[in-house]
């Protein structure tokens, strides 16, 4: 099962939202992560990233920077979704890193990809 604390990491808005989780919470374990056995996770302000024993990337929460590579520019993905990892020529990922509007994404190649906008 998968605990995930962070409110504006799951895709929820704090202004729109008056459901309040002070406690561990299950997170939604169906979609794309049904079957799924989950190896890391990382939780930035706005978005989460798990990572499958496989090195298949998922994410949720806020896309608007280009964090969740497979969703195009999208607010408030509350349940995962497949990264689009295709840039990265096969490689598994090995590790993961939430950090505001970016994702990291480490493979077992040592070559480290960066999805977001990079806006001023």
């Amino acid at each position: 099962m998968l605990i995930i604390v962070s409110y504006l990491a799951l895709g929820y808005s704090v202004q729109s939202s008056s459901t309040v989780y002070p406690k561990p919470t299950a997170v939604y374990s169906g979609g794309v992560l049904f079957g799924k056995q989950i190896a890391a996770v990382s939780v930035g302000f706005y978005h989460s990233l798990l990572l499958d024993t496989n090195g298949a990337p998922y994410g949720c929460g806020d896309g608007t920077y280009g964090a969740l590579t497979s969703v195009g520019l999208r607010f408030g993905v509350k349940e995962p979704v497949a990264l689009d990892v295709s840039p990265l020529g096969g490689a598994k990922v090995t590790q993961i890193a939430a950090m505001s509007g970016t994702t990291f994404l480490l493979t077992e190649t040592g070559l480290v990809f960066v999805c977001s906008c990079f806006c001023n």
